[in-house]
């Protein structure tokens, strides 16, 4: 029943953090909804995860640990959404190296 909860927990919370992301800075984060939102959850929980096994910092809520979780929840949509204008970017680098 934890596990249940606690992906319902990260869903709610993968939906919240794409949506704030969209109104704070529309032009980083792509227009589909369940890739946004399957890459915002996949953050949360590796962030979810990494904060488990290091620091243990904020309130844990059935065994998500909330801060982490949001913190890494927005790095991969911010990560997902640049990642076009990365790739243009390397790709526009001297050849001669």
């Amino acid at each position: 029943m934890k596990l249940f909860l606690s992906f319902l927990l990260l869903i709610a919370l993968a939906i919240g953090v794409r949506y704030i992301c969209i109104k704070l800075l529309p032009w980083a984060v792509p227009s589909g909804r369940f890739k946004t939102t399957a890459v915002s959850w996949l953050g949360g929980l590796v962030g979810s995860l990494g904060d488990r096994f290091s620091w243990q910092l904020g309130p844990k809520v059935v065994e998500v640990h909330l801060i982490a979780a949001i913190i890494g929840a927005a790095f991969f949509l911010l990560g997902y959404g640049l990642a076009p204008f990365i790739k243009i970017f390397l790709g526009r680098m001297p050849k001669d190296r």
